[in-house]
């Protein structure tokens, strides 16, 4: 099967992705771990990192199609190896797949227009592109005030010098897309994550962990 972890910028998806693929390898299954965008691994990995770095224009000045292909064509890529290792029977926990285009984009557009680009983006991926469709996606569901704290203790990425990328410097996108992501988690019925307690306090690492793992375990009744 495949897992996606979603969620806006700073929410942390690599973390819980990486505690979760070690759980699954605790438990004795086998699991394979891809993170998008791929900056190093992938030709479009690559050219998702300039957009992030501002190098073909302002976020205002890149059409949000644009920006969704380079992430689908980025997957793409990376189809032979999804595919081969659920022919293996492995698993595959993604941090970021088809959820995040979805979700980011969409945030780009004027309202009226949101759900439409949503239907073209999971057609390109899905349909066009042949990138298997997830099996059960978390969305971990973080303020971006509180996300934007710890995008600031990042290290250092790759694809640029930047304390923040292209997204990452939008507060206001940043809230557009965590109302698309909660608007998508609710028609699509993805697992919703609460990051944070009712007085905003940041949950921990492993709370986080045990409420995805507590929503599998009811899922799969393992």
């Amino acid at each position: 099967m495949i897992i996606a972890i979603e969620g806006i910028d700073g929410s942390g998806k690599g973390t819980q992705a990486r505690l979760l693929v070690e759980a699954i390898r605790e438990a004795g299954k086998q699991v394979d771990f891809l993170q998008f965008p791929r900056y190093e691994e992938t030709g479009f990995g690559r050219e998702v990192g300039r957009y992030l770095n501002g190098e073909f224009g302002e976020l205002d000045q890149v059409h949000p199609k644009f920006a969704a292909m380079l992430y689908a064509l980025d997957r793409f890529e990376s189809v032979g190896s999804i595919r081969a290792s659920i022919a293996a029977g492995h698993i595959v926990v993604c941090d970021r797949y088809v959820g995040s285009n979805l979700a980011h984009q969409s945030a780009r557009m004027p309202e009226e227009k949101r759900a439409d680009i949503q239907v073209w983006i999971s057609d390109l991926e899905h349909t066009i592109l042949g990138v298997p469709k997830p099996d059960i996606v978390f969305f971990l569901d973080m303020p971006p005030n509180s996300a934007r704290r710890l995008i600031a203790s990042k290290d250092a990425r790759s694809y640029t010098d930047k304390v923040e990328d292209l997204h990452e410097a939008s507060s206001d996108h940043l809230q557009n897309a965590l109302t698309a992501f909660r608007q998508l988690a609710e028609k699509h019925s993805w697992h919703r994550i609460e990051c944070t307690d009712a007085d905003g306090t940041v949950r921990t690492q492993e709370v986080v962990h045990n409420a995805i793992m507590a929503s599998l375990r009811q899922s799969f009744g393992t």
